[in-house]
């Protein structure tokens, strides 16, 4: 199995909306055998819609969390990992918090740990920062309780290698982990993974891939 764990495509998506986009999730689930979710704004009741994005997948997910307004009460977050059937019987999900998701992939002679991430926007205030302050905790948690040879963790980190307060804590606490940072290792300087709707559209590098060595 670990061979097969080696040529497992896994995709990570900010999908801002599951049922908005649900036709770009079907042909990302073409491409990949597992496909890591970020805000996909699902409450529990609405989970079935997981399972019809695709026959030869299967998920685990973290509700939304309802924000109250003045006006209305509108959802927020939400992950989902879906993942090949194939692989079920090597696949044990553990949800963590509503802003954490792990699976873990058990070959048999090693433990994969798969971590799916999507952490508060910096809204410059200290609600926000002590919000990010306690995923990466939660992060931290996670490494030092939970058995695995190896990890990957992938999502939303929403934190910019050039601006923001939070890309120092994020790189803190992978060091402190010894993690790697794949994608800010590997790819080039000017990368970025969200284009902004403003009329300048600004773009920003706020999803990352962190692995073991």
């Amino acid at each position: 199995m670990i061979s097969c764990m080696n040529k497992l495509k896994i995709i990570s998506y900010n999908c801002e909306s599951y049922m908005k986009n649900i036709e770009i999730i079907r042909e990302l689930l073409i491409g990949c055998d597992i496909l890591m979710l970020q805000e996909t704004l699902l409450m529990e009741h609405s989970f079935n819609e997981l399972s019809e994005a695709h026959e030869d997948f299967d998920y685990c997910a973290v509700s939304a969390v309802r924000r109250e307004t003045c006006f209305t009460g509108k959802s927020s977050g939400g992950l989902a990992i879906l993942y090949k059937k194939s692989l079920s019987k090597f696949i044990q999900s553990q949800k963590v918090s509503d802003r954490i998701l792990t699976m873990h992939f058990n070959t048999g002679s090693e433990v994969f740990l798969l971590g799916n991430v999507y952490c508060t926007c910096d809204y410059r205030n200290d609600i926000s920062y002590a919000s990010y302050m306690t995923t990466m905790s939660e992060l931290r948690a996670i490494c030092d309780t939970e058995i695995f040879n190896n990890i990957i963790i992938t999502g939303d980190f929403n934190c910019d290698p050039n601006k923001g307060r939070f890309y120092r804590m994020f790189t803190d606490t992978m060091d402190d982990l010894s993690f790697h940072v794949a994608d800010i290792k590997n790819l080039p300087s000017d990368s970025y993974s969200y284009i902004s709707r403003n009329s300048a559209c600004s773009t920003s590098w706020l999803d990352h891939v962190v692995t073991s060595s």
